[in-house]
């Protein structure tokens, strides 16, 4: 009898009640909508489970379908935006949560530590996927990050400053999070906000008195 084939992680693994099709996309790698994809994983994480762990689809895959993913960045950037100030402020609102975004501190931690997982081997994988897209996509781009390998990393950097090095959220670090992760969050969407604006002046240059 042959051996019988390991299951996957449970980030990988579709839940009971899950619908097929989302589960399906999110677990494909492709742009769904951040609050369905929030839904799906905040319900994951009330139950104890990790969030579902996209697969990271190589830059081949995907660089000639680049625009996809950039359109969407902005509502995704804004949503979590409004995510971030809403449980922030649900921490300290008692009272009717329909949503399940008001948590105290304790519930909060414990539904943070469930929907990151603890498999270090899964996050170790999706960090040298992802690392190698970031790569392919910069020489791609024109960025030569074989003679400017200091400049990139301080450009990634300043647009990823550090949140936490701590493992697991616990009742000291969460709060300190939170509001690193929304200061980061808000400056993308002041930038995106910045772009569109550029856009529209440029489509129509004689909308407004600024030229």
């Amino acid at each position: 009898m042959g051996k019988q084939k390991p299951k996957p992680p449970l980030g990988k693994r579709k839940l009971p009640g899950e619908d097929d099709a989302l589960f399906q996309k999110i677990l494909d790698g492709d742009v769904v909508d951040p609050e369905m994809a929030f839904e799906i994983n905040r319900d994951r994480g009330l139950h104890g489970k990790p969030a579902i762990t996209p697969r990271i689809k190589t830059y081949e895959e995907e660089k000639d379908h680049l625009d996809l993913l950039a359109k969407g960045a902005g509502e995704t950037f804004k949503f979590r935006l409004d995510l971030y100030d809403r449980v922030i402020s649900g921490l300290s609102e008692t009272g009717n949560d329909p949503k399940h975004l008001v948590f105290s501190k304790d519930e909060l931690i414990d539904v943070l530590n469930s929907m990151k997982g603890a498999n270090r081997e899964v996050e170790d994988e999706a960090s040298r996927e992802l690392g190698q897209w970031f790569g392919e996509y910069l020489a791609d781009n024109g960025y030569t990050p074989h003679t400017a390998s200091v400049l990139m990393k301080q450009l990634f950097i300043s647009s990823f400053p550090p949140l936490t090095r701590d493992r697991d959220f616990t009742e000291d670090n969460v709060m300190d999070y939170l509001l690193r992760s929304r200061k980061v969050l808000a400056t993308h969407v002041e930038q995106e906000n910045k772009n569109n604006t550029t856009n529209t002046l440029a489509l129509h240059p004689y909308s407004s008195g600024w030229w």
